[in-house]
């Protein structure tokens, strides 16, 4: 499948059923704002320069209105169509890979899903998508809803006012207007404007076909409707295929996330990941699902869990955790209370009974039992903001505040300046930091109440950003786990999570360092048994070489 956007929260009940590739239907219904002319269509331009032409090419986007309603609205969409009145003609088929977005994650975001044709004479758009929907709440309640759709499966958007002439086609998401009436979720999507790209602050996209030239600096992919795409590569491309240092060759059939700079009307594409299409050996995953949320009852050593955010459809709502055998990176059993947010590692499997044992456990809020210093020990408690930035003075940030864990002095909806000086950061940097950007502070908060940053993620970070460690190898896979053993240069983890995987995932693995190996946020000296960390390296019989390790 393909999915646009992170992994980390529940996703749609249900997926792509097929559907009709031409229909023949009545008049799509007003989804958008201000419309008072059902029947414009999409005309040609006679200045454009194409004689006459009756399909009009455009780059089409999708994006989102900033809500807070909601953590996570899944959405499949399986074809985009355009409508004349009589025919419809299909611009994109997601085939048996529909197109799957979590709506909240493109807020001042574009998605890029590629060019297109608009047929002369359209008059609406049409998202073919899927019914069965899950919302997921900030305080992570899951409801299955029942998305309305038209008849034929689809919510239709109307292009009175639309002009192909400017080149791109952005379709909102216009989450704030979404309505749910019981069990049945009422969409609202709009056109955008340049008003609304004017405010993202990062475009991307995937674009998947067969690569016909290659060279040390670029790669040209055509894709299923004959458009050829030419793509940067820089020293961060990674290449992901069936073996190890796979890189791609004219022909390869390869699926490339790419950054979009530039202009709408004069994009530019750099690649960030090269996969082949054809990964049947290629892990990309969690040896341990992951999830958090907050405990609502405790009974022994089984704790009740509403999950807010998780990597596997099968957590969510309302989840059984044993926890006997787990270890605690952060606080301890004696300090777990109904109400406190945790973060669950689980076994790959449940129980028989539907419960689910944890391996490892960290207590937002309780003293870090993997921190590397001894902060905690003197009652500095473990904080976080997340929020909107409003204001932008040299290093003096101000966020409305949307999120915060931590922090008694602080509520959702204030604004508050922070000095970012001394802060590290782990995705962006301060110099992309707009109005407008979405960014998390992570840090402590002391025993006198202030709150003190360590490190600040901007989301969805910025293009160009340095926020890529330097020495990350092409082809390098990534591991996350416990430390068991410590050896001369090298010690062995519990395998919990890996990322851009080949061949079968270990459930232990040897790191060797050396000189050349990178570390952030510890130091070798801070290596011990009961941490968990991050490696990245090249893996040779359950052995890896590690160029990068990081304090999780």
């Amino acid at each position: 499948m393909k999915r646009i956007g992170s992994s980390r929260f529940a996703m749609t009940g249900a997926l792509a059923s097929a559907l009709l590739v031409s229909a023949c239907g009545g008049d799509d219904q007003d989804t958008s704002r201000d419309n008072d002319n059902d029947d414009a269509a999409v005309t040609d331009d006679p200045n454009d320069g194409d004689d006459g032409a009756s399909v009009s090419d455009v780059s089409l986007y999708i994006t989102d209105d900033f809500s807070n309603d909601y953590e996570a609205v899944w959405i499949s969409i399986n074809q985009i169509s355009f409508f004349d009145g009589t025919n419809e003609t299909v611009a994109f088929d997601g085939g048996s890979a529909p197109l799957v977005v979590n709506v909240p994650e493109l807020k001042r975001a574009g998605l890029f899903v590629g060019d297109i044709s608009i047929p002369a004479g359209s008059t609406s758009v049409r998202l073919h998508v899927d019914d069965g929907v899950r919302l997921v709440s900030p305080d992570g309640t899951s409801t299955e809803v029942t998305l309305s759709l038209e008849e034929g499966g689809y919510i239709a958007l109307p292009l009175d006012g639309y002009n192909p002439s400017t080149g791109t086609l952005i379709v909102d998401f216009d989450l704030p207007a979404f309505t749910l009436s019981g069990s049945v979720l009422q969409a609202a999507i709009v056109l955008g404007d340049d008003q609304d790209a004017s405010s993202w602050t990062t475009k991307y996209g995937e674009i998947d076909g067969a690569v016909t030239a290659i060279s040390s600096d670029s790669i040209s992919v055509r894709d299923d409707n004959g458009k050829t795409y030419a793509i940067g590569l820089t020293s961060y491309t990674t290449y992901r295929g069936a073996t190890t240092g796979w890189t791609p060759s004219v022909e390869s059939q390869v699926e490339v996330d790419v950054i979009v700079s530039g202009t709408l009307a004069n994009p530019e594409y750099t690649a960030t990941s090269i996969a082949a299409e054809d990964l049947s050996n290629y892990s990309e995953g969690y040896n341990s699902p992951e999830i958090e949320g907050h405990i609502t009852a405790i009974e022994g050593n089984r704790l009740t869990v509403t999950v807010r955010e998780a990597e596997d459809i099968r957590l969510s709502g309302s989840v059984t955790i044993d926890i006997s055998n787990a270890v605690f990176t952060r606080g301890n059993a004696a300090s777990l209370a109904v109400g406190r947010e945790i973060e669950v590692y689980l076994d790959p499997t449940a129980n028989s009974d539907g419960s689910w044992n944890a391996r490892l456990v960290e207590i937002e809020g309780a003293a870090d039992s993997n921190s590397i210093s001894d902060d905690d020990a003197s009652g500095d408690v473990y904080s976080e903001v997340e929020g909107r930035v409003i204001g932008l003075s040299g290093q003096q940030v101000t966020l409305d505040i949307y999120k915060v864990e931590g922090i008694l002095s602080y509520n959702i909806g204030d604004d508050v300046t922070f000095d970012l000086a001394q802060t590290q950061f782990t995705e962006g940097s301060l110099s992309c930091l707009g109005i407008g950007s979405n960014l998390e502070l992570k840090g402590y908060t002391s025993v006198n109440g202030s709150f003190v940053v360590n490190t600040a993620e901007i989301d969805g970070a910025c293009a160009g950003s340095d926020d890529e460690f330097a020495g990350e190898a092409s082809g390098a896979m990534e591991a996350e786990g416990l430390i068991t053993s410590i050896g001369a240069d090298s010690f062995v983890i519990d395998v919990l999570k890996v990322d851009d995987w080949f061949g079968a995932v270990p459930s232990s693995l040897t790191v060797t360092y050396d000189n050349n190996t990178y570390f952030e946020d510890l130091r070798r000296s801070d290596l011990r048994v009961g941490l968990l960390v991050e490696a990245e390296g090249a893996v040779t019989n359950d052995v890896m070489a590690a160029r990068k390790i990081e304090l999780e």
